[in-house]
């Protein structure tokens, strides 16, 4: 019954929008390209409102999805690992069709809405099954969880590509670019801040049990809500950025049409082409390394929460919470660094700082440094940690976005055409690959240490070598990564002056 009600609430909205779309658009006159109009405020907040989905679905996949099928469910943890791997390399696959079809798409809508309003419903329903499965089998469970992450992730991203093109074409101005992610990130940050609290402040609680998240009962209710939530943020999203397409580039009355063959022959040469400019490959490759980092992190991050640090639902909170302060006192700080430092330098930065603090709790832990799990002096230590890490991992976030959206400033002058949508799906399609590859490593990484299941596991029946190696994998064996990515990071070439030339160079042609 709540799925129908869900499905009929969202139907109506929808009818809704239409009819507030029709009046929008034909109240509008045509309006150019040359009479583009800065952002303003209430757009640069429904902008940034759309990225809150991501946020939400980003955390619950992360925090949730492995630890409630492995460790609630029981679904044997390679299988686990293996399903949400593939349901990424699937979701991976998909993104640079998106990225293509919402470059090229002709619509009085625009080129990026349509697809944005069609994810909504899909990702709606999916996600709110994902969390509610009607079998038990481990094949079943198998089959469900690679089914129902498939379309939850496949439906969020065709939302999120477009979207986030649609940031890169708010504006042309290097330093408002950089803004106008300050709004996206800081809203992603609040829509997995949300999740936490939704999740560890509501529906898993601590109660009698010892932990709230070993609750199996309140998952299901949990996976509804904040499919409600996200498909809410997309809708007001997509609604509060329609005003802008007149004022945003239209594919030419002339372009021509493509057969399926002839699609991928395109998405092949862009690929081609993208691949021939120095800056994207930096980004593209740097990522490529630091998102194995990210996918075997995101995954275990339940299990050595609650195994390793044995850290109660509520404590769960307050860190996210004091993370999620970090990152957007280090979000707003962003536009005036980078004022100071290249964004290159910013990125960096926010790499390495990352890796750091990621690797330094486990560290001192194993060599016994730290206090020992519920001592009172080591909860202010870890939250200190999280407020640091906060702070600079927005950095790298923030400015990996502008980097982006200056890299199809110089792609345009190269080719003469705007891609944003193939761009940032070419690296989309990296982080979510390897992503998965690091969701994969991480079930594996369950299996080798023979990690038992079910809601009844305590700390205490658990062998200490394996709780002290899943800290190892978590800290130090994954946070080496960054040092490769950001070799890759220094190959970057478009700094302030070398993008006045390139907006000087488009500008004049």
């Amino acid at each position: 019954m709540p799925l129908k009600q869900i499905s009929g609430s969202l139907r109506h909205a929808l009818a809704l929008s239409r009819g507030y779309l029709e009046s929008l658009l034909k109240s509008r006159a045509p309006v150019t390209p040359d009479a583009f109009q800065p952002a303003t405020f209430a757009t640069k907040c429904a902008y940034g409102l759309g990225q809150a989905s991501e946020g939400m679905k980003t955390n619950a996949f992360s925090l949730f999805t492995l630890f409630y099928y492995n460790q609630i469910l029981g679904l044997d943890g390679a299988l686990t690992g293996m399903a949400l791997g593939i349901a990424l390399v699937i979701d991976a696959i998909v993104d640079p069709l998106v990225g293509w079809l919402s470059d090229s798409w002709r619509s009085r809508f625009g080129r990026r809405h349509p697809f944005m309003y069609a994810s909504i419903l899909p990702l709606a329903l999916g996600f709110s099954l994902l969390f509610n499965p009607i079998v038990t089998s481990q094949e079943g469970l198998f089959i469900w969880l690679i089914v129902f992450a498939c379309i939850s992730r496949v439906s969020i991203s065709m939302f999120f590509i477009p979207h986030v093109a649609l940031g890169a074409e708010l504006s042309v101005d290097f330093q408002e670019r950089t803004s106008i992610v300050g709004y996206r990130q800081v809203f992603s940050i609040l829509g997995g801040a949300t999740v936490v609290l939704l999740g560890f402040g509501v529906f898993l609680a601590d109660q009698e049990i010892r932990s709230g998240a070993l609750d199996h009962t309140s998952y299901g209710a949990m996976g509804i809500t904040l499919a409600v939530v996200m498909a809410s943020c997309m809708l007001i999203s997509a609604l509060g950025t329609q005003n802008r397409v007149p004022y945003l580039y239209q594919v030419p009355d002339g372009a021509p049409r493509h057969t399926a063959w002839g699609i991928l022959g395109s998405m092949y040469q862009q690929f081609r082409g993208i691949l021939g400019n120095r800056s994207f490959c930096a980004l593209f490759f740097g990522v490529l390394i630091l998102y194995v980092m990210v996918g075997v992190d995101a995954a275990l991050y339940l299990h050595v929460t609650t195994f390793f640090w044995q850290i109660t639902s509520t404590e769960q909170m307050y860190f996210w919470a004091i993370f999620s302060l970090g990152c957007i006192l280090g979000g707003l700080s962003t536009t005036k660094l980078s004022e100071w430092f290249e964004k290159r330098t910013l990125l960096i930065f926010g790499t390495v700082g990352w890796a750091f603090f990621q690797m330094l709790p486990t560290v001192l832990r194993v060599l016994e440094a730290l206090p020992e799990n519920r001592d009172s002096a080591l909860f202010p230590f870890l939250a200190a940690v999280s407020f640091a890490k906060g702070l600079v991992v927005v950095q790298a976030w923030i400015m990996y976005g502008s980097m982006m959206a200056d890299v199809a400033d110089e792609y345009d002058l190269e080719t003469g055409r705007r891609s944003e949508g193939i761009l940032f799906a070419a690296v989309s399609f990296s982080n979510q690959a390897m992503t998965g590859l690091g969701t994969i490593i991480a079930g594996f990484i369950l299996s080798f240490l023979e990690w038992p299941t079910g809601a009844h596991v305590d700390v205490s029946t658990i062998d200490p070598s394996k709780v002290a190696l899943m800290g190892l994998f978590y800290g130090p064996a994954i946070g080496g990564f960054a040092l490769f990515s950001m070799l890759f990071f220094l190959a970057y070439g478009i700094d302030k002056r070398r993008h006045t030339e390139i907006r000087a160079m488009l500008q004049s042609r």
